[in-house]
């Protein structure tokens, strides 16, 4: 059915009186507060909004692959539900009971011509129960053949569809439900839509600030699946908004030299440094509580900010992980060897990859490096510094093949002409 067939269908339904269902509904619409009707309209005059904020990770990846959704295609349609099933499975599982036991409570909002403003996930899962009556006997189901809206003028224009999407999609409680990644894609769509970081932080009920950091940090999540190599697949950005979020945080303070580590650091060739190692271990998976440690803005604390140890760690990762990163095959030829499957599938099985060829070489160059620092912080303390060397010189398996090499000599020979050098020192001063 084409939007001027609905447009029609909508126009006949508002001016029905009987199909109304609410009245005095208030509604922020063009800077003005007003009462509205909420219209029962039948389910197939009605398409959803493929950039519902809800599943914006998904339907950006999936265009990646294969091109724009159709809201008007039944395959499309098929995929729009699965993505807005699958963002919660178990509150939409509890939302659809509702709707079946308690009926439909809220008013959504639609376009003059049928496009689902606010209530995509109610009327999927309204169109979910009509598709599958049989699941509910003994049930009354007739009233979920209806989603309860208010129908917007002709007048409403794109940014002001925008602006209500948001404003009752993310501006509310209903937040909690929407995955981690889906915020900052939003910001994004307004702020290149045109508008300003204050109008959005009104839309989404938050400080302008607060704004301000979630478009750094989407700036960021670019950057980082740039650096990857996987451009707008955003589902792999799942579970990695902490670390990003802290290492926008650090950037932000290196970048403007406010920070505190004990060295001359460049601020823009050394914090870039910084950002491509700290993508590397977000990349892996690693600890989120051991992350921060990298930069951390803290002397004898942090990484970054202690020049001894960001000297080793960072010529360590880059001679572990270049050679690694230059034989690396692109998304491209890795989709070649698994065409049956998804872009953002093939994407993960490319990442899993990378993670097995280097996952031992950033754990060790980390805990080393970790252990340096608290050396470095324990410098003040002598002799505990000193049984912690001689506990770990005395733990050495000398049966083990790996003992008889000569980096193992060579080490031996260091720590024997260092313990000599404190003993001499120690003699000197009695």
């Amino acid at each position: 059915m084409d939007s001027k067939i609905r447009r029609q269908i909508l126009q006949e339904i508002a001016a029905n009186k009987d199909s109304i269902w609410m009245t005095g509904i208030r509604l922020r619409y063009q800077g003005e507060m007003k009462e509205w009707t909420a219209n029962k309209i039948p389910l197939e005059y009605l398409t959803y909004n493929p950039y519902n904020g809800r599943i914006g990770s998904r339907v950006k990846t999936h265009e990646k692959e294969h091109g724009k959704l159709n809201p008007e295609d039944p395959e499309h349609i098929e995929i729009i539900e699965d993505y807005l099933w699958k963002s919660n499975i178990t509150r939409n599982e509890n939302t659809l009971k509702d709707l079946i036991d308690n009926h439909q409570e809220k008013p959504g909002i639609v376009t003059h011509d049928g496009i689902i403003v606010d209530g995509n996930r109610r009327a999927s899962l309204l169109n979910r129960i009509a598709k599958h009556p049989e699941s509910y006997p003994n049930k009354n189901i007739d009233h979920t053949r209806y989603f309860k809206a208010i129908i917007l003028p002709s007048d409403a224009d794109v940014k002001e569809i925008m602006r209500l999407e948001t404003t009752y999609q993310m501006g509310r409680d209903e937040i909690v439900d929407y995955g981690a990644i889906e915020k900052y894609l939003k910001c994004k769509d307004l702020k290149e839509a045109g508008f300003s970081e204050i109008e959005i932080a009104d839309f989404m009920s938050e400080k302008e600030s607060e704004i301000s950091t979630i478009l750094g940090v989407m700036n960021l999540m670019d950057e980082y699946l740039q650096y990857c190599g996987i451009d707008s697949i955003y589902t792999r950005l799942d579970k990695k908004e902490d670390p990003l979020i802290r290492l926008f945080k650090d950037i932000k303070v290196y970048s403007n030299h406010s920070g505190v580590p004990d060295w001359g650091y460049d601020p823009e060739i050394d914090v870039s440094d910084l950002k491509a190692i700290c993508f590397d271990y977000i990349r892996s998976d690693f600890d989120r509580k051991d992350f921060r440690t990298i930069g951390l803005r803290s002397h004898n604390n942090g990484f970054f900010a202690t020049g001894e140890v960001w000297d080793q760690f960072s010529k360590q990762h880059f001679d572990q992980t270049e050679p690694i990163a230059s034989e690396e095959k692109s998304l491209d030829d890795w989709r070649k060897d698994y065409p049956g499957i998804s872009l953002d599938k093939v994407a993960e099985k490319r990442d899993k990859h990378w993670q097995d060829q280097t996952d031992g070489a950033l754990k060790n160059n980390f805990y080393l490096s970790q252990n340096k620092l608290t050396d470095i912080s324990n410098a003040d303390q002598p002799l505990q510094l000193l049984e912690k060397a001689i506990q770990a010189v005395e733990a050495v398996n000398t049966d083990a093949r790996s003992f008889f090499t000569e980096d193992v000599k060579d080490l031996c020979t260091r720590i024997s002409q260092t313990c000599f050098e404190y003993k001499k020192m120690i003699d000197r001063n009695r």
